[in-house]
């Protein structure tokens, strides 16, 4: 879905970042409340950022693990940077979320 998205209505594709962008302190409590640095995304996100997927009132199943989403979300806005070359998007919004979703993973390796 992202990439026609992108490429075809690239207005519409930055909204989507913009949903991310605004949630980045709410990764960040994410990140940290694992023990790690930098920005996570939940699985599931509700409007707020919180992740949605429970069960029984309590986090867990699937958004334990899949945390590739992150990547996914970093890949999207360099793909985003690719498409517009927008410069003053990528230092405004794109390259605090790279660099955060980098530092996820560079904590969850050491």
């Amino acid at each position: 879905m992202w990439p026609p998205l992108n490429t075809l209505y690239p207005q519409l594709a930055r909204s989507l970042l913009h949903y991310r962008y605004d949630r980045r302190d709410q990764a960040a409590v994410q990140a940290k409340s694992r023990g790690w640095s930098g920005l996570m995304w939940p699985w599931e996100s509700a409007q707020t950022g919180v992740e949605a997927e429970t069960h029984g009132g309590r986090i867990g199943g699937c958004s334990i693990y899949e945390n590739h989403i992150n990547a996914d979300i970093a890949v999207a806005f360099f793909e985003h940077w690719q498409t517009t070359r927008n410069i003053s998007w990528l230092s405004t919004e794109g390259a605090p979320i790279i660099f955060g979703i980098a530092d996820f993973w560079i904590s969850r390796l050491t």
